[in-house]
C-alpha cells in the first residue's frame, strides 16, 4: 500500500508517473507494473475511475505474465474496489472472491484481511447487512491478532453503517467516531462508509448526547470497540 498523506496524493501521483516513464525506459517490467498498481490506487483515491482501470488493468497484465501472485493480490483487491464503485457488483463479487481465494492460498493474512473489507463493503453496497457483518468480523479477527488498524478501521465503519441502518444511533455514532479517530492515525488515506446521518442524529440525541456519543467512540480502548462492533451481528 502507499503511505501517503491527505493532503499529499497529487505529489505522490507526480512521483509515481515519473517512476513510470523511468521504468519504461529501462524495460524493467516488474517495477512497471509496481508504479501503475502505485498509480492506480492514486486514481482511485481520488476518483479518477477510468484512470484507475486503465493502470490496474495493465498492472494485472503484467503480473499474469510473470506470474507474481503476490502483487497480484493488491492488483486484485484495487479492480474489486473499482468494481464497486463503478456499480459493476457481480464483476466485484467475482474479482474480490479471487483476491481473498488467492490470499488464502499464499497464506497471506494481510491481503485477506483487506480482501474481506472489501467484501464486506461490497455486500454492504447490496443492502446485505448480515453478509456485510460477516466478512467484517473475519477482517476483525486478523486484524486483532496481527494488529492491522487500517483493516480495523474499515469494519468499525461497516459495523456503524449496519447500526445506523437498525436505527441504533448511539452506536452508529460511536463506531463512526471510533473508526475515524483510527483513520486519522493511518498512514494513507482510507474510504469512508457516509451511512450516518448527522443532522438527524443531532435532532434525535440533542446536542449533549450526540457530542457524548461521538466523544465516548472516539476515546474507546481497542477492546471497548471491538466489543461494540461484535455486538452489532446479535442486534
Amino acid at each position: 500500500m502507499l503511505a501517503i498523506g491527505t493532503g499529499e496524493i497529487s505529489t505522490a501521483r507526480q512521483l509515481h508517473e515519473e517512476r513510470l516513464v523511468i521504468e519504461r525506459d529501462l524495460g524493467n517490467a516488474v517495477h512497471v507494473a509496481e508504479a501503475l498498481t502505485d498509480l492506480g490506487e492514486i486514481a482511485l483515491l481520488e476518483a479518477r475511475l477510468a484512470d484507475a482501470g486503465r493502470y490496474l488493468e495493465e498492472a494485472r497484465s503484467l503480473n499474469e505474465a510473470f506470474d507474481d501472485r503476490q502483487s497480484m493480490l493488491r492488483v486484485l483487491a484495487l479492480l474489486g474496489e473499482l468494481a464497486r464503485r463503478e456499480g459493476q457488483h457481480a464483476r466485484a463479487q467475482a474479482v474480490l472472491d479471487r483476491c481473498l481465494a488467492l490470499a488464502r492460498e499464499l497464506d497471506n493474512r494481510y491481503a485477506e484481511a483487506w480482501a474481506l473489507t472489501q467484501l464486506a463493503r461490497l455486500a454492504r453496497a447490496e443492502r446485505n447487512s448480515a453478509g456485510a457483518m460477516a466478512r467484517a468480523m473475519e477482517a476483525l479477527d486478523i486484524a486483532e491478532e496481527y494488529k492491522l488498524s487500517g483493516v480495523e478501521a474499515v469494519v468499525l465503519d461497516v459495523a456503524g453503517a449496519v447500526a445506523a441502518g437498525q436505527g441504533d444511533i448511539v452506536t452508529a455514532l460511536r463506531l463512526s467516531a471510533a473508526a475515524e479517530a483510527m483513520r486519522k492515525s493511518f498512514f494513507r488515506p482510507i474510504e469512508v462508509e457516509h451511512a450516518v446521518d448527522h443532522e438527524v442524529a443531532l435532532r434525535t440525541l440533542g446536542p449533549e448526547g450526540y457530542e457524548r456519543a461521538r466523544m465516548d467512540g472516539a476515546a474507546m480502548a481497542a477492546a471497548d470497540r471491538r466489543l461494540l462492533a461484535r455486538a452489532v451481528v446479535a442486534g
